[in-house]
């Protein structure tokens, strides 16, 4: 009886160990995902293969519903971001991917977050560009999404 005890005390404490990293693993994973949806160009083929429809921005921006308040989508269409980024690499003949990124903790009320990323561009121009700014998460619909991006500083490094 008590070595079954210890077994069960065990998984328990791996249960709730495992359930505290992946609530963690989920705030950062709407991070790192928004960021790589963002900076990637044609992610996921979400600019090559859309259609010249008049609803484009609702088949292009679909993804970014996932991982971004309603208020924020709606200022990406308005901004045309990262649309016209998109536009931009496709006809420069690059493809730009997030390399790495790395969050802080700005305030953590109100979290915000800083981001660091690099970015690598290839085809047309190979270089490597390093792009800081700042993220803000919101509850809605019961997930953490980005509802603010702002991008401080955008530096080529290569």
């Amino acid at each position: 009886m008590g070595k079954r005890m210890w077994v069960l005390f065990l998984l328990a404490a791996f249960l709730l160990t495992a359930c505290g990293s992946e609530e963690r693993a989920e705030t950062r994973d709407v991070k790192e995902a928004f960021v790589e949806m963002f900076f990637t160009s044609d992610y996921q083929n979400r600019y090559s293969s859309m259609s010249q429809e008049a609803d484009w921005a609702e088949e292009y921006y679909q993804d970014f519903s996932e991982v971004v308040t309603q208020e924020c989508l709606e200022q990406m269409i308005a901004n045309r971001e990262p649309f016209k980024y998109d536009k931009l690499a496709e006809e420069n003949g690059e493809k730009i991917t997030v390399e790495s990124v790395s969050f802080s903790v700005y305030d953590q009320e109100n979290k915000v977050y800083t981001f660091e990323a690099v970015l690598k561009s290839t085809g047309g121009a190979s270089k490597t560009c390093q792009v800081s700014g700042q993220i803000t998460l919101q509850e809605e619909e019961g997930k953490e999404k980005v509802s603010h991006l702002y991008i401080g500083s955008y530096e080529e490094t290569e």
